[in-house]
């Protein structure tokens, strides 16, 4: 399958560290979280987010990069802009406190696998490689640079 068409029928749900890299531009590590969001700006891919990254991405600028309130809310507003901000369901949230159970995740990863598995067809985008190695047993799960060499 050409790789642009596959784009559209996939739901890539971005991890919370992703967002950082790219909002903080983090040396090293934003410009390939940009492209990927010039993909879903340009509607070329659709990007997910589930509720509780924002709910993190709020606290750590808020708290560790002390970003301004205002500047917070700004970056919030472009993300629900271009992203699909998505709520975990019941089904979600059950299957996170199983994946929790069988897993070495914390609550903010095993909610985020448990929605990403629901999104399907979806594909997860994390710089953790512990959440990436058990996600990858249940749905396709990339770093940023590798997603974009496979899909871009």
């Amino acid at each position: 399958m050409e790789k642009s068409s596959e784009l559209k029928f996939l739901r890539v749900v971005i991890d919370t560290d992703v967002l950082l890299n790219w909002l903080t531009k983090e040396e090293d590590l934003w410009e390939t979280p940009l492209r990927i969001v010039k993909y879903v700006e340009q509607g070329k891919l659709n990007g997910v987010i589930c509720i509780t990254s924002l709910l993190e991405l709020r606290y750590v600028l808020r708290r560790k990069k002390m970003f301004t309130a205002e500047m917070i809310n700004w970056f919030i507003e472009e993300l629900k802009t271009h992203f699909d901000i998505s709520l975990p369901d019941e089904g979600s949230l059950l299957l996170a406190n199983k994946l929790q159970s069988e897993y070495p995740l914390g609550p903010f990863d095993s909610i985020l696998l448990a929605f990403a598995v629901s999104e399907k067809p979806s594909i997860l985008v994390s710089r953790d490689i512990e959440l990436l190695k058990i996600s990858s047993l249940f749905i396709k799960s990339f770093t940023p640079e590798k997603f974009v060499s496979v899909y871009l």
